[in-house]
């Protein structure tokens, strides 16, 4: 729909300026909509606005009007110049689109995974500094401190159970082992 409503308004354009300029100028026109269509939204989009293109070029602005038939043989070789520059452009537009979103996705992986490794060492620093303290000075420290020691110790413990178990249900959810149960409420 989306190549369509490109080559729709591309060949609506073309009819304004088809007493002006010469349809080979129009043409780049649809290159410019194969152009958006590749960026935007891929190669599949960008190949159909080519071959639409192509055709409503030929039908609409070439000469005789309102046919497939091409009076001048320069037209031909217009036609069969602009798919191919079409489905060149529309292959490597989508393959720069396609790299561009790779490195998004590894950018946010990245950022994820640091800041997962982050959330995680806090609270298995605070459980050692706990435990060390405790095995080195067991005998040192009176009872308030050793209790307060434990106490962060678990509650430590607690919260890295929770993160672990939402990074479980996260990758439960991602692989769609988890099925989410809707209801109203």
């Amino acid at each position: 729909m989306i190549s369509m409503g490109l080559v729709l308004i591309t060949t609506l354009f073309g009819e304004f300026l088809k007493r002006r300029l010469e349809p080979t100028n129009i043409g780049m026109f649809y290159l410019l909509a194969v152009v958006v269509a590749a960026v935007r939204w891929g190669q599949g989009p960008a190949v159909l606005t080519s071959v639409l293109g192509v055709l409503c070029f030929d039908f609409f602005l070439i000469p005789p009007y309102l046919t497939f038939t091409v009076a001048h043989i320069q037209y031909i070789f217009t036609l069969i110049g602009f798919l191919i520059v079409g489905l060149v452009v529309s292959t490597l537009a989508s393959k720069v689109r396609e790299n561009i979103i790779q490195r998004q996705t590894e950018k946010l992986l990245t950022a994820l995974l640091n800041s997962i490794s982050h959330d995680f060492k806090t609270p298995l620093a605070s459980i050692t500094g706990s435990l060390t303290t405790l095995l080195d000075n067991y005998s040192g420290l009176n009872d308030d401190v050793r209790k307060e020691l434990l106490e962060t110790a678990f509650e430590e413990s607690g919260r890295l159970n929770r993160l672990v178990g939402n990074l479980l249900d996260m990758t439960k959810v991602s692989a769609g082992a988890l099925k989410i149960n809707r209801r109203p409420c």
